[in-house]
């Protein structure tokens, strides 16, 4: 910034030497006719337009030293203040501008001094100084040429500062003093800092002008800002408010071109809705099942809307993403740039780059995946799913506000999804005012999680070597065989068995200083450790687990040590809500098996898709961006959805309890605890 200013003095001066081109007549003619020290002047000056400001500065010193009231001192007090500026020697510049307006205060250069003033403080950073200054340079004194260059330092100043509102305002407070010549010159200035102004400045920044011409530019300006951003709604409305107000203005015309490019830049089939999903390669199992759910939910809100006519009719386009990250992205480019659809559900797994490409685009693209961050990526992004902070939200909140416990443990493995969940219910449980009391990893390849668990009880001997032997074996079977051919390790065997250490002395007892220990982990896995937690005597605690462990293959396993066990799960199909039941029938007779949490989901997103694009106020792809950022508690069959501002998923899940080797709602049991006491 200095730089461009050292330069604007030295061609502000230059053109300021200009003067006796197009000074008035008489002016010229006086300055024409000769005088003393004008060829030592004249020497100066030719010095001066070659570069060598050195040797200039020492001429026009000369001069000034023999002629001080000469008829060139002014312009040669305003060369050496230049020089000196370059050499950013601010202060003594100062003095020759000073000494000019002082000592020839009805000269021609007096203006540009003072400019030149303004200048210097400027190059100085002395801000302040500059704002003072210019309130001593009455506009109604000066030029034109005078005004613009005065506004123009000022609202440079602001800028620099980090004030652009002020330096917007100053603009165009110059405006409306000056000649259409340095309108235009100001106008300059004033585009360059509205351009970098966000949309929401600008709207201010209207509000407060009254120029009718200056109006129409920044409306133009604000509404080129909404359509770069594609919020044609909002664009819209700022033009179509112009235009009616002002339909003569001279900038109506390239209002209403705006709306014509704004009807062109945002062409898409409304009414189609894409898919992007799995339905061949390793993932084609889930994939499948999430297509059940989008086209169940289509062929229930044609049935539902019969009789209305949607022009266009409403459409579901599917891509296969083939279970590979390269072809979602593909699909998803299909979709917006061949099919124009209006939104997209999927990918299901994650494919980070297929929805960065929807948010490039601006599509609008509800993701199906646990992944992290994913929402971050824009807000055309959203994510419908199951997430590990939805289940341990849910987890701890029950745990705490409803039971009342302030102490946990973490027993988790040792790998991402277990680092995952232990480090968002240790932060969640900090969040609730509790403690974690223990937090301990395992290697989640082994059969003997005996360590571990010792170490949230303050033991560290070995497991019996019998019964590591029979976990061990146990495991083994139960990968070789179904459930029910094997049985688990003896339970009474675990129950009765001393504590002895090697050495045959008594152990110390087990300090189980915590209400509930939290498992993130699988079924295979969960099944063993449960039964160690008792052996070590951590019995009467409540076992928390992730919805991993909606599994037969945990109950089988675990058997009466899974008793009590707590998990959330997306999706409760003998959930009571009327809802939920009347989906789960429909879903039924018509596929002729039970949804399971993926279906139920993807019809969920569906279903809220379907109502957005056929509203007849959504005529944009930001605005079915904009509704789903404002969805609050959407009735889904998944529970009741919400978008937050990041674009992530919020909903109050169905908590399940282990009771009698069955899944059951905890809620229904609290229902059935609270009747019977009743």
């Amino acid at each position: 910034m200095k730089r461009r200013y050292w330069l604007y003095i030295v061609l502000m001066i230059t053109a300021a030497m200009a003067f006796n081109a197009c000074a008035p007549r008489s002016i010229q003619e006086a300055l024409e006719r000769s005088a003393p020290g004008d060829a030592l002047f004249d020497e100066a000056e030719t010095l001066f337009e070659k570069g060598d400001y050195n040797k200039a500065f020492g001429a026009y010193e000369t001069y000034l030293a023999k002629y001080p009231d000469g008829r060139r001192a002014p312009a040669a007090l305003m060369k050496t203040g230049a020089i000196l500026s370059v050499r950013e020697d601010y202060e003594k510049a100062r003095t020759r501008y000073q000494q000019l307006i002082e000592k020839f205060s009805d000269s021609p250069f007096v203006e540009d001094a003072r400019i030149s003033i303004l200048v210097t403080w400027y190059n100085q950073a002395a801000y302040q100084k500059v704002l003072d200054y210019a309130e001593a340079i009455e506009d109604k004194e000066v030029s034109d040429d005078c005004v613009a260059r005065k506004y123009a330092v000022i609202g440079d100043t602001y800028e620099t500062m980090g004030r652009p509102m002020d330096a917007a305002y100053v603009y165009i407070s110059a405006l409306r003093k000056l000649d259409k010549a340095n309108r235009n010159k100001i106008l300059i200035k004033l585009d360059q800092v509205t351009s970098a102004m966000a949309p929401e400045s600008l709207q201010s920044l209207l509000a407060g002008v009254k120029d009718l011409d200056y109006r129409g530019y920044l409306t133009c300006l604000l509404a080129e800002k909404y359509i770069d951003r594609e919020a044609y709604e909002r664009a819209e409305t700022v033009l179509n408010g112009f235009i009616d107000n002002f339909p003569d203005n001279r900038y109506a015309d390239k209002a209403r071109g705006l709306m014509q490019s704004i009807e062109k830049a945002s062409h898409y089939e409304r009414h189609a809705l894409g898919c992007v999903l799995p339905l061949t390669g390793k993932y084609k199992v889930f994939g499948n099942r999430a297509l059940d759910g989008i086209q169940f939910a289509f062929r229930q809100f044609l049935a539902d809307h019969s009789g209305n006519a949607f022009d266009p009719p409403v459409k579901l386009v599917i891509e296969d993403s083939g279970s590979d990250k390269a072809q979602a992205v593909t699909a998803v480019k299909k979709l917006i740039e061949q099919k124009k659809v209006a939104a997209i559900i999927g990918p299901l797994i994650t494919s980070e780059a297929a929805i960065l490409e929807a948010q490039k685009r601006h599509v609008p693209i509800i993701a199906l995946t646990q992944e992290q961050d994913i929402p971050a990526i824009g807000d055309y992004v959203f994510r419908n799913f199951l997430t590990p902070d939805m289940q341990v939200r849910a987890l701890v909140s029950y745990a705490v506000d409803t039971l009342g416990m302030n102490r946990f443990a973490v027993l988790y493995p040792d790998e991402e999804y277990g680092r995952v969940f232990a480090n968002k219910f240790w932060d969640r449980v900090m969040e609730k005012g509790a403690d974690i009391v223990g937090f301990e990893a395992y290697n989640p390849r082994e059969t003997d999680f005996a360590g571990p668990i010792r170490k949230l009880v303050g033991l560290y001997y070995d497991v019996p070597e019998e019964l590591a032997e029979d976990i061990k074996a146990y495991r083994q079977a139960f990968m070789e065989k179904s459930p029910d051919e094997i049985k688990p390790p003896d339970s009474e065997e675990m129950d009765s068995a001393e504590e002895m250490s090697e050495d045959g002395e008594e152990e110390p007892a087990a300090v189980v200083d915590f209400d509930a220990v939290f498992v993130p982990d699988g079924p295979s896995n969960v099944g063993l450790i449960l039964p160690q937690l008792a052996y070590h005597d951590i019995v009467d605690t409540l076992f928390m687990g992730t919805n991993l462990w909606h599994s037969r293959q945990l109950i089988d396993m675990a058997g009466r040590y899974a008793e009590g066990a707590v998990l959330p799960t997306g999706f409760w199909a003998d959930s009571g809500l009327h809802t939920v039941q009347k989906f789960c029938r429909e879903y039924d007779a018509f596929f002729g098996k039970k949804p399971t949490f993926i279906p139920a989901v993807t019809y969920d997103s569906a279903c809220i898709l379907f109502d957005i694009i056929t509203d007849s106020n959504v005529r944009y792809r930001s605005s079915i961006k904009n509704r789903l950022g404002m969805l609050r508690d959407y009735p889904g069959v998944t529970g009741d959805t919400t978008f937050d501002e990041t674009g992530d998923v919020h909903k109050n899940l169905p908590l399940l309890k282990i009771r009698r080797k069955r899944f059951e709602s905890v809620t229904t049991i609290q229902s059935q605890r609270d009747d019977n006491e009743g």
